[in-house]
């Protein structure tokens, strides 16, 4: 599928390299029900004033550089003097305190922001250190509010919401992006998104599941660019259950986990197995330190000198050691079919894990009131080692919405890597909560999910391994006769 023009009409993939260049992409409603539309628009169209690389670094975007105070209790950014807001005004720091001042929900560490000058912004926190710059990506600068829907700074500039349209912004500080045009279309469902594909009524997929991704790659008019989305996937557990509050047993279910057997084949051999709630690509993660041991023998052993024999209660139960009940997303075949394995899983050493499937409705009240004895979900990673804070952090853990777990084993050691200064403090401090989330874990980390996005052969796009291509669709181009022949 080739990439179109607002004007063009036809075959799509005869048309020539001198028409404008549009990218029309294709999404579809998830299972929470909340349209990605606005998040899409949003990623092309704001920046943040510090954004995650790939390793977790900071990546300077709107800031030009930022300052700790000595007391680590304010954060002083610069702005870029060469940006403008799509309105055309340049972006000065009053204006950019109050769109982030209404984001504040998103970082809870900071207690507010004042506006020192033009250029300047101070961050006071609530903890000496306990912001980095790079957790600065989690606030975009921008608003929704239509009268103010021009203070953003990305290569695109939104001009339609009904239908989603967005336009290139020629003064885009990094580059006239190479794109004139992008439209998002929503479908009901994945495959109603993928039949508009093969209609060409768009020539791009926003995603493209782990069960498709190898038709994808099989060959024809369609590429697949696999990514490895930065959020896991948990057996979490509850410290209420009187026999999961064991830490013994907690170790035990970790041990009988093949997360080997997990990724090949619920997930089609599409993730990598989860070590723990930290970006594997993080500079200071631990690599190589924490392997995670498929021993279904020691699980068997440990939970044997725990006192938990194989019994039934009943003539209609499964021997079993003990049993506890996992929730799950309903109708969401990503989870259940990681679940059902988990549960074979545990069976061979006797812990009967009954699956229950809830709305998203009854699984986000449940969570978040403590009425669970364990669940299967995918958490939020991101490239930064504030997620994992926030999440297993207690009470609970910190910011409303997140769940009720009762854990608070690596509260000590979260509060050392959340204030850590230094490389050499961070390193430390990551290698300490790994450590108490190994001896003491609050959960079995399964995998990270490697997805894909989809364009047409016709669009040549830069990516690198494992990395999202919307990052630079910016700058994507014509693929020429002899690249699209290589494809």
């Amino acid at each position: 599928m080739a990439a179109a023009c607002a004007a063009c009409s036809g075959d799509a993939r005869s048309v020539a390299p001198a028409e404008p260049l549009a990218v029309k992409i294709g999404t579809f409603l998830p299972k929470s029900g909340r349209s990605p539309l606005v998040d899409l628009a949003g990623m092309f169209s704001s920046e943040p004033l510090v954004a995650a690389a790939w390793d977790g670094r900071p990546a300077f975007r709107l800031a030009a550089s930022l300052e700790e105070s000595e007391d680590g209790r304010q954060l002083t950014v610069t702005l870029r003097n060469d940006i403008r807001f799509h309105t055309g005004d340049p972006i000065t720091a009053p204006v950019v305190r109050d769109l982030l001042t209404k984001k504040l929900f998103a970082l809870p560490e900071i207690a507010g922001i004042v506006a020192l000058d033009d250029r300047r912004l101070q961050f006071s926190l609530h903890k000496a250190s306990s912001v980095k710059p790079e957790d600065l990506s989690t606030m975009l600068v921008d608003s929704n509010e239509p009268e103010r829907i021009g203070l953003r700074t990305g290569p695109f500039k939104l001009v339609s919401t009904e239908p989603m349209v967005l336009e290139r912004f020629d003064g885009y500080y990094q580059g006239k992006p190479s794109v004139e045009r992008i439209e998002l279309h929503e479908y009901s469902t994945h495959r109603a998104a993928w039949t508009g594909m093969m209609r060409r009524e768009v020539n791009f997929l926003h995603e493209v599941s782990r069960d498709a991704i190898d038709f994808v790659e099989a060959g024809g008019d369609i590429r697949a660019y696999p990514l490895l989305r930065p959020y896991y996937t948990a057996l979490v557990f509850s410290m209420r259950h009187p026999v999961l509050k064991r830490r013994e047993v907690r170790v035990a279910i970790n041990e009988a986990l093949d997360r080997n057997e997990l990724v090949r084949n619920a997930m089609r051999g599409k993730g990598r197995i989860a070590e723990g709630p930290f970006w594997p690509y993080h500079w200071a993660y631990p690599q190589g330190r924490f392997p995670v041991a498929f021993n279904p023998e020691a699980a068997r052993l440990r939970l044997e000198a725990s006192g938990l024999k194989v019994s039934a209660s009943s003539a209609h139960q499964m021997p079993a050691r003990f049993a506890f009940t996992c929730l799950v997303l309903a109708g969401d075949d990503r989870f259940e079919r990681i679940a059902q394995l988990v549960q074979r899983q545990l069976y061979a050493v006797g812990i009967d894990m009954q699956i229950e499937p809830v709305s998203l409705k009854e699984l986000q009240s449940r969570l978040t009131s403590g009425d669970f004895e364990a669940f299967l979900l995918e958490e939020a990673g991101g490239r930064m080692l504030s997620w994992a804070y926030r999440f297993w952090h207690s009470p609970g853990p910190g910011a409303p919405g997140f769940p009720v777990t009762g854990y608070s084993a690596a509260d000590g050691a979260f509060d050392r890597l959340q204030v850590a200064r230094s490389d050499e403090e961070v390193r430390e401090a990551l290698s300490d909560v790994m450590h108490v989330l190994r001896a003491d874990p609050p959960a079995a980390f399964l995998v990270w999910p490697r997805e894909a996005r989809a364009a047409d052969v016709s669009l040549e796009i830069p990516y690198e391994t494992d990395r999202d291509v919307f990052g630079s669709l910016w700058r994507l181009q014509w693929a020429g006769p002899q690249i699209k022949a290589q494809r």
